[in-house]
């Protein structure tokens, strides 16, 4: 099962992040680079930390075992209860970090802890899987981020349980015990006040995160936001409906629909208060399919959808819809649809119910040291028919500048299976320093199925890190360090060799050796080399020597 299961919970409130830009353009990294030199106001907050917090989120819903939808005070102790993002160890917050000045529309969440309480205080705490930023939209008139929207779809790995747990969250401790599918919204980011709007749905977890079935939807129109300035993967993000997952309930014979990030908004110009866009009548609709085409008077209507902005936030957007006698006897052979009744049909399956998805969307990747072998990685693809194994069916993987050095790639089978699966294997090699003062290369493989370019889905982004075989001495670390205390300025203790003795007290080793998924790890950024992070680490072994300035 997915967020989509049973049991499940709904939640909604704010979320906070603080990302600081000052590596958001390449030529920053350069040691003479003017900061000040923004012209398109990508400096707006240069002294982030990258911190990532849920905020004021209370569960508005939640639905047992049962199927019933309890979503009044009292109904459960789940509702009404918090869904917080405690601090870590020593303190420590979760990050929000990009993945390169080259691609800055995925941000992915390190080292999140969530807490999931009743109104009694009892439930549960969970590490958040590392998480990446997907469906990046518009969805609502605003400047800058405020009318953009994304999701997130993870798991929270390991959670611990109070005891005495009741209702719907003893029914998730009973059913799904070790591991838990979570996906929430982000939208409405405000940067003035470094907080946005996010509602989010818990639910029980198998290996997979996502539920089987998507609607997809077309633009809205063609405006757009704009551009990244300066970024290889520059494209427009423009107002569009969905995705919007979907999984059918076979024993209850019900149609699940996440629109938590499905639909438009419009804002309203005297309060700023978010509506949805006028729709009138919102209806989900099934016909059956031969091959690509309807089968003559097979359209049939199995539900209406709220669309009140207080249903969405108390049940993120998650509803139920009956399914009629015939779909429900075999839903794999009915296209699923949401049809509007002011703008028409607005979402839908594809005519050949295919959808392709990636296990992960960004990859980090460090070369190998000479005479070692590169370690593979290993990018998992499942491409699904109307929510079943799609069987044979041909891949591609395209890169965007096939002459770029540093990383060789393949498919492994290029067909899918039995069960609609196969690889990306990645093989890292040295890029070469192609870009100067920014470590390593990004690399974008398209990814999709040979007979129809349509079905590609997202890029799979690659960073491969430069070898960079450095001696421990202050003259080869000290430019790494400098780089840092002059791109993230909460780093700026960093800038000499005194300075970072006076550290190594409370900061041992600087927290270089921590994993990548501890919310302490240095940098909070997530891109330091291997190479880089060893030299700097067998250089505070040696006592972090060089030079002291003179008074």
């Amino acid at each position: 099962m997915t967020t989509l299961g049973l049991p499940r919970l709904h939640f909604h409130g704010r979320f906070y992040t603080d990302p600081s830009t000052q590596n958001n353009r390449a030529a920053w990294f350069e040691p003479d680079a003017d900061l000040a030199d923004d012209p398109h106001r990508q400096n707006w907050n240069p002294v982030g930390l990258h911190v990532f917090e849920l905020r004021g989120c209370v569960v508005g819903a939640a639905r047992g075992a049962d199927g019933v939808l309890r979503d009044a005070a009292g109904a459960d102790r789940a509702v009404g209860g918090s869904v917080t993002t405690p601090r870590g160890p020593g303190g420590a917050f979760g990050r929000m970090v990009d993945l390169d000045p080259a691609h800055q529309l995925a941000p992915q969440l390190w080292g999140v802890q969530v807490r999931v309480a009743g109104t009694d205080g009892l439930g549960l705490t969970a590490a958040l899987e590392t998480a990446t930023l997907g469906h990046l939209k518009r969805r609502s008139e605003g400047p800058a981020d405020e009318g953009m929207s994304g999701t997130y779809t993870s798991h929270l790995a390991a959670p611990t349980w109070d005891d005495g747990l009741t209702g719907v969250l003893g029914e998730l401790r009973a059913r799904s015990p070790g591991r838990l599918a979570i996906a929430f919204t982000v939208y409405r980011y405000v940067q003035a006040k470094r907080e946005g709007r996010v509602v989010g749905t818990i639910g029980p977890a198998t290996a997979e995160r996502t539920p089987p079935r998507v609607l997809v939807g077309q633009p809205y129109d063609a405006r757009a936001w704009g551009v990244f300035e300066g970024m290889a993967d520059t494209y427009p993000i423009r107002f569009r409906h969905g995705p919007v997952p979907a999984e059918v309930d076979d024993a209850r014979g019900v149609l699940v629909l996440d629109l938590g990030d499905g639909l438009l908004e419009a804002v309203d110009a005297a309060s700023g208060a978010l509506t949805r866009r006028d729709y009138g009548a919102l209806v989900v609709g099934a016909e059956r399919l031969t091959g690509d085409a309807v089968e003559p008077e097979t359209t049939t209507f199995v539900g209406a959808l709220p669309l009140d902005h207080a249903a969405y936030e108390r049940t993120a957007g998650v509803h139920e819809v009956a399914l009629s006698p015939e779909v429900r006897a075999d839903p794999a052979a009915w296209r699923l649809f949401v049809e509007s009744a002011v703008v028409g049909r607005i979402l839908a399956e594809r005519a050949d119910g295919l959808r392709v998805e990636a296990s992960a969307r960004v990859v980090r990747l460090d070369p190998p040291r000479p005479g070692e072998a590169a370690q593979e990685a290993r990018v998992a693809l499942r491409v699904r028919a109307f929510g079943a194994p799609a069987a044979g069916l041909p891949l591609q993987l395209v890169p965007r500048d096939p002459a770029a050095v540093g990383l060789e790639h393949r498919l492994e089978p290029a067909r899918t299976d039995a069960d609609g699966r196969a690889s990306i294997v990645l093989v890292p090699g040295d890029p070469g320093r192609a870009r100067g003062a920014v470590d390593g290369r990004v690399f974008f493989l398209l990814f999709g199925l040979s007979a129809d370019p349509s079905a590609q889905l997202d890029d799979l982004v690659v960073r491969v890190f430069d070898r960079h075989p450095l001696e421990p001495t202050w003259e080869n670390v000290g430019p790494i360090l400098r780089q840092y205390a002059r791109l993230y300025p909460r780093m700026a203790a960093l800038a000499s060799p005194d300075a970072v003795r006076g550290l190594l007290g409370t900061h041992p080793r600087l927290l270089l050796d921590l994993p990548l998924e501890d919310p302490r790890h240095m940098p909070v950024t997530r891109d330091l080399s291997r190479d880089r992070r060893e030299a700097l680490l067998a250089w505070i072994a040696a006592g972090a020597p060089g030079p002291t300035p003179e008074p």
